[in-house]
């Protein structure tokens, strides 16, 4: 498996996001976390779950995003079980900074517990969880993984200015 974690590009999720929406519901950075998640069948009791649990945390969904991917950089057997790709954006409207940042790491540490492993990464994988990054990963093997998220060479490309810096890349 592969992964890039990027700080969190606000100014290319902004531009996305108005894209899709016709607006930016986004708050500022820092008061915003991004969850990316891999989802596919049987998943609608782990999305229940995380919404809830969100929600009874202090936290509200001010957007969801599908993450578009490339499938012509793997081969064609792996098509049939590629799963979902969604960002989740939350926001804790009336949270301190301490409480939305205990939150997030609540949600986040009770869904990577939660997830059940069926085959690799099973019907739901929480694959970040953060204020700060978002980890871009790769459900399957790739050379690259730049080309499997085309989010991933719109950033190279600057458009989300110089908060694109890869962390780490596996």
């Amino acid at each position: 498996m592969s992964e890039i974690q990027f700080a969190l590009p606000d100014a290319f999720f902004r531009l996305e996001l108005k894209a899709q929406m016709g607006l930016d519901p986004l708050p500022l950075p820092g008061y915003y976390a991004v969850a990316q998640i891999f989802s596919s069948w049987g998943s609608a009791p782990y999305w229940k779950y995380f919404l809830t649990r969100a929600e009874e945390l202090g936290l509200i969904i001010v957007a969801k995003r599908s993450v578009p991917v490339n499938l012509k950089m793997l081969w064609p057997q792996w098509h049939a079980i590629e799963p979902e790709v969604t960002q989740v954006f939350l926001q804790g409207a009336s949270l301190s900074p301490e409480e939305f940042a205990e939150s997030i790491n609540k949600l986040e540490s009770e869904m990577r517990f939660r997830s059940v492993k069926v085959k690799e990464f099973g019907p739901f994988y929480l694959c970040s969880l953060s204020s700060q990054t978002v980890t871009y990963r790769v459900p399957v093997t790739t050379k690259n993984p730049e080309f499997y998220y085309p989010d991933l060479q719109i950033m190279k490309n600057g458009y989300s200015g110089n908060e694109a810096t890869a962390v780490r890349l596996f």
